[in-house]
């Protein structure tokens, strides 16, 4: 997956006895999205998104589309606490941003925030699983919102 980096080493070592030691070494994942090379691994649901300026995510509602949302999965280790940063660069006229971080697409089981305004979002969360889920809501119809620079290390 771009933006993310996974390193894992594995030795393994045959004793007498047939017995095998394996050790393991994992470090977290970390994610880092500018958006200079697109919107890939992004899924659009209840919108449109696109790449206009060729360095942020940029997501549209028509008419009669509330609560859109792009969504993308990162593999991250469970139980470690992670730090993330978001940064909203457009906002929609009368706010309607959503964060979240959770389980599955749209879900916002570690993290739910409003971010209405062009600012900087930074939290921390500690995943109970692997997969987690990075969702930005539009919660209003016929508006735009851009997003850019976000960021997930481990704390």
């Amino acid at each position: 997956m771009p933006g993310l980096s996974n390193n894992v080493s594995h030795t393994s070592r045959q004793a007498k006895g047939r017995q095998v030691r394996r050790r393991i070494d994992i470090q977290a994942s970390e994610v880092t999205e500018t958006f200079s090379s697109g919107t890939s691994g992004f899924t659009a649901v209840g919108c449109s998104i696109s790449n206009p300026t060729g360095a942020e995510l940029k997501i549209i509602t028509g008419v009669g589309q509330n609560n859109g949302y792009a969504h993308k999965e990162y593999t991250l280790v469970s139980g470690v606490n992670y730090t993330y940063s978001v940064d909203q660069t457009v906002a929609a006229a009368l706010g309607g941003g959503h964060i979240k971080i959770g389980t599955s697409a749209g879900d916002g089981t570690y993290i739910d925030i409003e971010a209405d305004t062009v600012d900087t979002y930074t939290g921390n969360f500690t995943p109970t699983q692997n997969s987690v889920f990075l969702s930005l809501f539009l919660d209003m119809q016929r508006k735009n919102m851009s997003w850019d620079n976000i960021s997930i290390t481990e704390t």
